[in-house]
């Protein structure tokens, strides 16, 4: 299916196989990927704070950036060239899925964001706020901003910059 004009305020579930695309902006304060695919085919159409747990696959299609609240699941996130930010709506969570594919993660917020799977995107995650616990491994370079942290026990494959706190 499509989703072709925009959507309210509320919470967006997918509970089905097969795709979904929204290239339409969404005000949903919740957005939950339980089943199949939820594919995003325009630049910022999440809301910027939402709640997004992945346990299945969102896609960002054709390198559209997206900003969200907070990331969490076991799922996969497909970034196809985009970059995507999470962490504005200052939560700490954990996202024990697998980010893949060419494109940068950005964490901001002053929440702690916990990456305990494999994630094999190609790109760059920057850490601008608050703090990335690495219990997984990451195959980008880092760069830790001096309001930064990286912690834990995972394994950076790339190189780390740091301007802010190693632990």
């Amino acid at each position: 299916g499509q989703v072709n004009s925009a959507l309210g305020t509320g919470a967006i579930t997918k509970t089905t196989g097969g795709t979904v695309v929204l290239n339409a902006a969404t005000l949903a304060s919740t957005v939950d990927v339980i089943s199949g695919i939820l594919s995003l085919d325009e630049n910022e159409v999440l809301n910027d704070l939402a709640v997004v747990r992945v346990d299945r696959i969102l896609d960002m299609q054709n390198g559209y950036d997206e900003t969200i609240g907070s990331l969490s699941g076991h799922g996969f996130v497909l970034l196809n060239s985009a970059v995507l930010t999470t962490g504005g709506n200052d939560a700490s969570t954990l996202f024990s899925g697998s980010i893949q594919g060419d494109g940068d993660l950005d964490k901001v917020g002053s929440g702690q964001f916990e990456l305990s799977g494999g994630n094999t995107f190609v790109g760059t995650t920057t850490i601008y706020n608050g703090g990335l616990l690495l219990n997984g491994s990451l195959a980008t370079d880092v760069m830790v901003t001096t309001d930064g942290f990286l912690t834990g026990n995972g394994v950076v494959y790339g190189t780390v910059v740091n301007e802010g706190t190693f632990a």
